[in-house]
């Protein structure tokens, strides 16, 4: 129970330290075997909420989805294909689609916490960003028994802004009251028709049963174009973790079971 709540406390943690920009998604690492197998799953952090479903028609071939509530509202479609490469034990995926990225934020006076909650300065923001992002990901798992699976991915992200307007500022307070305060720092970038690259590597863990296991993803999230004339997609420290549940519909099992149950009446 302490590993969970030592999970949950790092994660919001995490997820605190980020600014009101894009959050890098939850990567979407089903390791299909066989066609008519679905997965969904879900991810809670201190600033996200995410769903994402993928499913394999027939073999070799699936489709995939998510939407994440956070700053903005991010849906996420795309297609890949999958192979077991040994025994359905290693399997290989790589996947590509698109999302939406619309984004505006504004506020003055966000308070800054520091570690023992009490108020050392102040943000203001005022951000607007509007395009899409396509990516690339492909993913190499491990499906070690029913109860557990590993497995590495990385996310390649291409970004493309129509409008990118990012403004903050950073006040300190010089005493106690708050009476008195400095600018401290400040980042401010307005661009149009620009692009970006980011690259997002990650490593998740499922643990449970056959159908239903618990979730554990971590990485990091580069801005390969961070440079004062192109756009930075994300305005974090650079991390992520996310904490979810994940649940596997294998429709082939339901096939066996009728069939065998007609067998058994005839």
């Amino acid at each position: 129970m302490k590993k969970y709540l030592f999970l949950i406390t790092l994660s919001f943690l995490v997820e605190a330290c980020h600014t009101h920009s894009f959050l890098p998604p939850t990567q979407n690492t089903p390791l299909f075997t066989n066609k008519e197998q679905a997965i969904f799953s879900g991810a809670i952090t201190y600033r996200s909420l995410e769903i994402n479903g993928a499913y394999t028609p027939i073999k070799h071939f699936a489709v995939m989805g998510s939407l994440q509530v956070s700053n903005a509202v991010v849906p996420e479609l795309g297609i890949g294909t999958y192979s077991s490469i040994y025994k359905n034990k290693i399997v290989g995926e790589i996947y590509g689609g698109i999302a939406l990225c619309n984004l505006y934020y504004k506020k003055e006076d966000e308070k800054i916490k520091s570690i023992i909650g009490s108020p050392n300065g102040h943000y203001n923001f005022d951000i607007t960003m509007k395009g899409y992002r396509v990516f690339l990901q492909p993913n190499l798992g491990f499906r070690i028994s029913d109860k557990i699976n590993i497995a590495m991915s990385t996310k390649a992200c291409l970004w493309y802004f129509t409008q990118y307007e990012y403004y903050r500022e950073t006040w300190d307070y010089l005493n106690a009251s708050g009476s008195h305060s400095k600018l401290a720092d400040k980042d401010s970038t307005y661009l149009k028709n620009v692009g970006a690259v980011t690259i997002e590597p990650a490593i998740t863990l499922k643990t449970g049963g056959k159908y239903g296991k618990f979730m554990v993803q971590t990485g990091v999230n580069l801005n390969i174009t961070n440079n004062e004339k192109l756009p930075v997609p994300y305005h974090n420290i650079g991390m992520f973790i996310r904490l979810g549940f994940n649940v596997a519909v294998d429709f082939n099992d339901f096939k066996k079971k009728k069939s065998s149950t007609n067998q058994n009446l005839n």
